[in-house]
């Protein structure tokens, strides 16, 4: 019973806070300037954050060398073994653009926000997609997005 409670409140407090996220990320979003969208993606992430603290089962810990400059180029891999991979790579404290499958920028809601935020949609299967997908993202890399 408790389990299911806590599932109930889990998906309540996501779906409410997506929800809550998408006209609060279109106003940054127009008034972000910077070509790397790198305040808008930055709230996006921040939605990320607010996700891992409503699933209050879980327990993240960071740990590492700090970084000193969050605009410098990094290259970040995770091969997510599930979708609560995704709110807690969001609380990594740089901002980051992610490279998705194309599938989730056709989305409501969520590919609204990945669009708005800047990431990089990825067509599985199209070679010359994929490369422009990885141009884009060295494009992103030299702007120290």
């Amino acid at each position: 019973m408790i389990s299911t409670l806590r599932s109930i409140w889990i998906w309540t407090s996501a779906a409410a806070l997506i929800l809550a996220w998408l006209p609060v990320l279109a106003v940054i979003r127009l008034f972000d300037r910077d070509p790397t969208r790198y305040k808008t993606g930055r709230m996006f992430r921040e939605l990320g954050v607010a996700l891992t603290k409503v699933s209050t089962s879980w327990k993240l810990l960071i740990s590492g060398e700090r970084i000193a400059d969050p605009r410098r180029p990094y290259v970040v891999v995770c091969n997510h073994q599930s979708f609560a991979d995704i709110p807690l790579i969001s609380n990594l404290p740089w901002e980051m653009k992610w490279l998705a499958k194309a599938l989730l920028f056709r989305l409501p809601v969520v590919g609204w926000m990945l669009k708005m935020a800047g990431d990089i949609p990825v067509e599985r299967g199209d070679r010359v997609k994929g490369a422009q997908s990885i141009l884009q993202a060295a494009r992103y890399l030299e702007q120290h997005c």
